[in-house]
């Protein structure tokens, strides 16, 4: 499927000017500096000079990893520590230029080669770096932003009599050289009288297994068409030069533009066409507007969705003429190094309505007054994003587990139910390993966000609950914690849950009292961490009892929560049939959220009077 979404991404995106524009990379919109090293019209060298070209001008691809490769233009971006090693790749850039480029007109050629001379040397070259990272100095007065925010990139060029600068990189040799030297790359895997496997073209000279298609896995064993030698790859999976360069050309297009990184998990986002008529407009889309689809490299998939609704909006204002525009989402791990990608989930056909639903009901859940966070800066509310699934996937050793990150990802997007109990088991473990931090706040805070989830998955209908487990009807007090309780009967479903999430608001006063006289909290360590059966309940409840005796504050419980409390244990009887992660998770939403409860029904009370 992921090689069906690439081929119709080649099919709509627009025609460079000439082949070697297939092979063009962006820059990178965080490298805004152009850095320009001027060489004289006699190829001596003269000076850096700032400037800040379009991105879509500048004729760039990567070249091989480490230190000692060079880009396949003479054109580097500045991600080192210091200007030197870049310096150094642009002169190996312009030797491997003179080498792959026989078409150079001779005055140009001996141009570079004085250049490469001046670039080759390392005394001249240490004075080209000392001025390159003066000027980078002043552009940059942080040196290099740690966040990538802002970058610079250098690039050979020549300076003419009038202090005009024509960069090398646009000269069209140097697109000549470029894909003469991607075509040698495939040489390797050629087959002179094959048939194009994405086209029909043929016969004719074919390739297969080259390096941008490498990305499919087509020559390991189990994957497509699986299992060949790499000699026969353009007998088994034949492409031919113009459906190579279309591929290789929307391969760097997602990797570049429709790819996205949120809290580890790589994904791309395609479009999916089903029509000929919906491939068009995308095309025309994408003829006015380049970057219509691209996606920020930070986006969060949960929370940002804006830019895919509004192209989605632009196709169903033409649902008259029957388009239609849906979204593939595919989950992958990159290969260090190489140009690999393995697939580890994918969702086929996303509508836009579905992503509108989805952010429809996160800022559902965002609004609810209880679910703000409150600290000495101020309120702020609820942000139900990728970010706060990432802190609920947690793995035994208190990683993020970014496979639990990515089912519960593709579980939103799809539509996909989920089993109550096995997600029940991890939000408790992700509740307690919070907990048991030196600041155990952030263990009810981690509470509060696992419940916001399953509220969230329980309004997109997501949530499976087994009707076994279920009861008909459940005691619920007339208060205002059974009141809340009364509100999620998808949840509270169970007297036991009733009993736990009751003990939990009793345990939450008790330490609220204990710290108003001793300011500290030592009832604290009784539940702190610890996952709690129907013995622990009633032993917390016992314990609760005689420290409010000894603060003397019962009076604080004795109107509602005590004889709530002893009411639901009778409820409950002998056999308790929810599991110890259903108990602590009802027990700790308790604990985090008694005295909003409380603060609420004060807020609604003081309104009516």
């Amino acid at each position: 499927m992921l090689f069906q979404r690439l081929r119709e991404l080649a099919q709509v995106l627009p025609d460079p000017a000439d082949e070697a524009g297939f092979l063009h990379q962006p820059i990178g919109e965080e490298y805004r500096h152009g850095l320009a090293l001027c060489f004289d019209e006699a190829g001596e060298w003269a000076t850096v000079r700032a400037t800040q070209p379009a991105p879509e001008s500048v004729v760039y691809r990567r070249g091989p990893s480490g230190n000692h490769g060079s880009d396949f233009t003479p054109c580097s971006r500045l991600s080192q520590k210091s200007s030197a090693n870049a310096v150094a790749r642009l002169g190996r850039g312009v030797a491997n230029l003179l080498e792959h480029a026989p078409d150079l007109d001779p005055k140009r050629r001996e141009w570079l080669g004085r250049v490469r001379a001046t670039l080759g040397d390392k005394t001249r070259r240490e004075a080209v770096v000392e001025e390159a990272d003066a000027v980078l100095a002043s552009l940059l007065p942080s040196g290099r932003s740690k966040e990538k925010e802002e970058g610079a990139f250098l690039y050979v060029a020549r300076l003419g009599n009038h202090h005009e600068i024509e960069p090398v990189y646009a000269w069209p040799e140097v697109g000549r050289a470029l894909l003469r030297r991607a075509i040698a790359g495939w040489s390797k895997c050629k087959a002179q009288d094959g048939f194009c496997a994405v086209c029909g073209a043929g016969p004719g000279e074919v390739f297969g297994s080259f390096n941008e298609l490498a990305c499919y896995n087509l020559d390991k064993k189990g994957t497509i068409v699986g299992g060949f030698q790499e000699g026969a790859a353009a007998r088994n999976f034949p492409v031919c030069r113009s459906c190579a360069l279309r591929l290789s050309h929307a391969i760097s297009y997602a990797r570049d533009r429709l790819s996205a990184q949120s809290y580890g998990c790589k994904y791309l986002v395609l479009p999916a066409c089903p029509d000929e008529e919906g491939r068009g407009f995308l095309r025309e889309e994408l003829q006015r507007h380049p970057d219509r689809l691209r996606l920020a490299r930070g986006r969060d998939l949960l929370a940002q969705e804006e830019d895919l609704l509004a192209l989605g909006a632009e196709l169903a204002r033409e649902q008259g003429r029957g388009l239609q525009l849906a979204y593939d989402l595919v989950f992958y791990k990159g290969e260090k190094n190489k140009n690999l990608w393995r697939v580890l989930e994918e969702v086929h056909h996303v509508a836009p309505d579905r992503l509108r639903a989805i952010h429809e009901a996160a800022n559902a859940i965002a609004r609810e007054p209880l679910f703000e966070r409150r600290s000495k800066k101020g309120i702020t509310p609820l942000r139900l994003d990728t970010g706060l699934l990432a802190r609920l996937a947690w793995d035994e050793v208190g990683k993020n587990d970014r496979r639990q990150l990515r089912a519960w990802l593709c579980a939103v997007v799809a539509g996909r139910r989920l089993l109550r109990a096995p997600l029940l088991r991890q939000l408790t473990r992700a509740v307690l390993a919070a907990s048991r931090k030196e600041a155990f706040p952030a263990g009810l805070a981690r509470a509060l966000e696992a419940w916001a989830f399953l509220l969230f998955l329980d309004q997109l209908e997501l949530l499976s609950i087994p009707t076994r487990h279920t009861m008909d009807d459940p005691w619920i007090p007339e208060s205002p914690y059974g009141r809340y309780c009364a509100e999620h009967p998808q949840f509270f479903d169970r007297q036991e849950l009733i009993a736990a999430f009751l003990v939990g608001c009793y345990c939450s006063v008790v330490a609220s009292v204990q710290y108003t006289k001793r300011k500290t909290k030592p009832f604290e360590q009784r539940y702190r961490g610890r996952l709690l059966e129907r013995s622990a309940l009633e032993r917390l409840y016992r314990e609760g009892q005689d420290k409010l005796a000894r603060y003397e504050a019962r009076g604080l419980v004795a109107k509602d929560l005590e004889p709530d409390v002893a009411e639901s244990f009778v409820r409950c009887g002998s056999r308790w049939r929810a599991t110890r992660d259903e108990l602590t998770f009802a027990f700790t939403l308790g604990l985090s959220l008694q005295a909003r409860i409380a603060e609420r029904e004060r807020e609604a009370a003081a309104q009516e009077s």
